[in-house]
């Protein structure tokens, strides 16, 4: 198995690795603007509380139809020991990883337009004024939220630069790749995660 577990759920290591994401980031370009992707992306936002003040913030949620299913698992995981959980992960990403190739394989499309975009009327704002928006999230799996959330923002704004970045990228090939990564192959337990 390719993957890794890395453990971010130490708040200040969390935040340091945001840090660090955004410094990569704007060695290569500026931006005027931040959106994070609700849960992760709001959080790595949150964390970079002092740049704030440079950048527009704005958030946008945009929900996997299994993700109320996995959060009731939280108190059985949070329970667990490490080794286990970290087993647990490995197995989960391993088969959500042949889930999402077999669907390509069979010539399906792989962006559920089942997803719901939210945003609040400021994000929103802030998005139609930008010019060069870094959209930040934790984790690239699928793709398929990236790329939801991307055409949303370009539709809202449809003359804007988009960039993303994200913590970690866990498959070879999702529909969308990131602009800036710090991991590749590794499974990140954060702060709000399950098993943290």
């Amino acid at each position: 198995m390719r993957y890794r577990v890395v453990d971010l759920s130490d708040p200040d290591a969390f935040a340091a690795e945001c840090q660090r994401l955004l410094n990569y980031a704007l060695k290569c370009e500026q931006f005027d603007t931040l959106v994070g992707i609700a849960t992760g992306g709001a959080w790595m936002v949150d964390s970079l509380r002092p740049d704030q003040s440079r950048y527009s913030i704005a958030t946008v949620a945009c929900k996997r139809p299994n993700t109320k299913h996995k959060n009731r698992g939280r108190h059985f995981m949070h329970a667990l020991p490490r080794w286990l959980a970290d087993l647990l992960r490995l197995f989960e990403a391993w088969y959500q990883e042949c889930a999402f190739e077999r669907r390509q394989y069979k010539g399906r499309d792989p962006i559920s337009l089942r997803r719901q975009i939210k945003i609040e009327s400021e994000s929103e704002a802030a998005i139609r004024k930008a010019e060069r928006i870094l959209i930040l999230d934790d984790a690239i799996d699928t793709g398929e939220t990236m790329h939801c959330v991307r055409l949303y923002l370009s539709e809202l704004n449809p003359r804007v630069t988009l960039k993303t970045a994200v913590m970690t990228q866990t498959m070879k090939n999702p529909v969308a790749q990131p602009d800036f990564c710090l991991y590749r192959d590794a499974l990140i337990r954060f702060p709000w995660s399950n098993d943290a």
